[in-house]
């Protein structure tokens, strides 16, 4: 197969009429739209058939993932060519990496017909330090990319392992991604790390998405101090390989971090919203939690003051709301003598995704950092570490 790598890939664009770029901008992202809105109105006609709803549903949600995943790759190609996107690097397991991305690919295999396998060889139990938000996201847009361009009955391969380098105990991750698609010719493997770079007309095959997505994993893998290099060939495939440097994770106490899981506790919750407040009190319900959901900071902090020692296992707390914000919140929270003010985990749950928004949480005294939408099983884990990082301030 044909090599290139990412490294040797022009740092700009390759020149395209604005209208151009503005048309692929558009059709990318009216598809999942167009889907969503359809989708609804079968919803709507199919209300009374509890099958057709769990079918719309999970259509809906597909073309909603898919909706967000263009914005997010839109928002940070325009934060990374500005210079203004960093990593936070925290103790992560590489097979909890691996296995979040495994679940993700088998639904999707699912979907498009495609035979999926999975090679792993991470030492279980050892964590390692490096921005697993970041990671996630490489594997998932590698991934992603390979599904695309992959016809039912062909395989896609994702192979993740460890591998120490030098004396100085560093260890690098590995992820490939490969498929055996419809692959790539000699020349457009050296672009196409490029923005809006795609080797065939997206209207003609079906394949969807602004073509960011492989320009996005190139400036994180980068930012990150590591290489990226495809091999390919028309007809044969195609194979990504990343390799991003980390360091071991200090040794922390196995039991520290406590259950993960949300069954059995109690949260304070401030959204301003009512339908996300009412959805975020259903799916935690869901995962056996009981919440207080309260519509702003001010009410938080009330609610917190005036209740008794270990009534609340954590705090949810957004960053945007009316009468006082979650920051402000968080700070007069920490500060108020209640005996719970600096042992309670508070975490941010918010749409606010920049780096300075986490910098901004973690000042304020909060945890941990969570961008809208989220997923239940992520609460869980902030929480969890979050446990963590009190004791360590209470210690």
């Amino acid at each position: 197969m044909a090599q290139a790598s990412a490294k040797a890939a022009p740092a700009v664009d390759r020149e395209q009429p604005a209208n151009a770029l503005l048309s692929q901008v558009t059709h990318g992202v009216r598809t999942p739209v167009n889907v969503i809105l359809g989708t609804c109105s079968l919803l709507e006609h199919d209300a009374e058939d509890p099958t057709a709803v769990r079918e719309h549903a999970a259509a809906i949600v597909k073309e909603g993932v898919a909706l967000l995943h263009q914005l997010n790759c839109m928002v940070d190609m325009a934060r990374l060519r500005a210079g203004e996107v960093s990593v936070t690097p925290v103790p992560f397991e590489p097979g909890q990496l691996v296995a979040a991305l495994i679940g993700d690919a088998q639904s999707e295999a699912e979907a498009c017909g495609v035979d999926f396998v999975a090679d792993v060889a991470c030492d279980e139990g050892v964590e390692l330090l490096g921005d697993v938000s970041r990671l996630a996201a490489i594997g998932r847009a590698l991934l992603a990319n390979a599904f695309s361009f992959t016809p039912p009955g062909n395989t896609v391969i994702l192979a993740v392992e460890t591998v120490a380098r030098g004396r100085d105990g560093a260890v690098w991750l590995r992820l490939s991604v490969g498929d055996s698609g419809q692959g790539m010719d000699r020349g457009f493997a050296t672009s196409a790390f490029e923005p809006f770079s795609r080797e065939v007309e997206t209207r003609v095959n079906q394949v969807s998405g602004l073509g960011l997505g492989l320009s996005v994993v190139r400036g994180l893998v980068e930012l990150m101090s590591g290489t990226i290099t495809v091999q390919s060939e028309p007809g044969e495939g195609s194979l990504f390989t990343v390799e991003v440097p980390l360091e071991p994770a200090p040794v922390r106490p196995a039991d520290a971090a406590g259950p993960v899981g949300l069954a059995g506790l109690h949260l304070l919750a401030a959204e301003d919203n009512p339908f996300s407040a009412a959805v975020l009190e259903q799916l935690l319900e869901l995962e056996g939690a009981t919440t207080l959901v309260v519509p702003d900071g001010r009410q938080a902090l009330d609610a917190f003051v005036h209740s008794e020692p270990g009534t609340f296992d954590a705090l949810l707390l957004d960053h945007n709301m009316p009468v006082m914000d979650g920051l402000t919140a968080s700070r007069a929270i920490r500060q108020c003598g209640h005996p719970d003010a600096l042992s309670v985990p508070i975490v941010a749950l918010t749409s606010n995704s920049f780096a300075e928004d986490v910098a901004a949480s973690l000042d304020a005294g909060m945890d941990g950092h969570l961008v809208k939408p989220v997923r239940m099983e992520s609460v869980g884990e902030a929480i969890a570490q979050a446990r963590v990082r009190r004791m360590g301030f209470c210690a």
